[in-house]
């Protein structure tokens, strides 16, 4: 009983530090309303199939790193192999100022839980970056 109580214990402290250490990346105003509503814009292009739209609305990394065409075909491959969106719902947010082989910065992860006609459950993931005060804008487009 005692091994179950430590067990307890320690995945209740491992809680609070990644909760503490969540909440150390994140500002003192909630940046998750603008990055979605920036997203939300973002994913209204894509499933309009502006792919290259898409591309001048991403953040200037993406556009400084991957060609127009590049991204267009890419995203385009991609939404292809799904079929037209059926249903999306926001799945999750958070914020943090690290990723793996990005620049530090703001950043909003967003999950989006999709329904597309040829794939029922995919995850959608857009990374957005703060480009300037309140500025949110794609870094990275991610389909599960």
């Amino acid at each position: 009983m005692w091994l179950i109580d430590r067990f307890a214990r320690l995945f209740t402290l491992l809680f609070l530090i990644g909760a503490l250490s969540a909440t150390a990346t994140a500002r003192v105003s909630n940046p998750e309303p603008a990055a979605e509503a920036a997203a939300a814009k973002w994913l209204a292009l894509v499933d309009a199939g502006k792919y290259n739209r898409s591309w001048i609305q991403a953040a200037s990394y993406v556009r400084q790193t991957v060609a127009q065409a590049a991204w267009s075909s890419s995203v385009a491959a991609a939404r292809a192999q799904c079929g037209p969106l059926q249903a999306r719902r926001l799945a999750s947010a958070y914020v943090t100022s690290y990723l793996p082989d990005s620049p530090d910065g703001h950043y909003v992860v967003i999950h989006y839980s999709s329904q597309f006609a040829r794939k029922k459950k995919v995850v959608e993931t857009l990374t957005m970056v703060e480009q300037s005060p309140n500025q949110w804008r794609v870094i990275g487009y991610y389909i599960n």
